[in-house]
């Protein structure tokens, strides 16, 4: 898995959630960024590189492409990511957890149709 950082807001500069956009690998200071305090507020999608726009594309799809062009060119491997070995305890609350969310998950599939008072 790449490290890579995509960050979302709530607002920023007063512009919704949807419309900022910024997906980061700091390693190579390579951005892909929209609607950022770095790129003009047009809706496109820049490549940043050091801090300087080198292309703009008007779908994320098309600028990812470019993106991972650019990984592979510099021979960009991903470090490993350490994983903290889980205690006994927090084995438990994870799988609590994955029961639950399988549970609702599949709720919707065991409900009863009709009969009277039923919506």
């Amino acid at each position: 898995m790449l490290d890579t950082r995509t960050e979302a807001c709530y607002l920023t500069n007063g512009l919704p959630m949807s419309d900022y956009y910024k997906r980061e690998l700091p390693q190579l200071q390579l951005s892909i960024e929209r609607h950022t305090k770095h790129v003009p507020n047009d809706g496109r999608f820049y490549l940043v590189r050091r801090g300087k726009i080198i292309a703009d594309f008007p779908t994320e799809k098309s600028a990812l492409k470019k993106y991972r062009e650019i990984l592979e060119e510099v021979g960009f491997e991903p470090q490993e990511i350490e994983t903290k070995k889980m205690t006994p305890s927090e084995k438990r609350l994870e799988s609590y957890f994955y029961a639950k969310e399988m549970y609702w998950a599949e709720s919707h599939k065991h409900t009863e149709k009709g009969g009277p008072g039923r919506h």
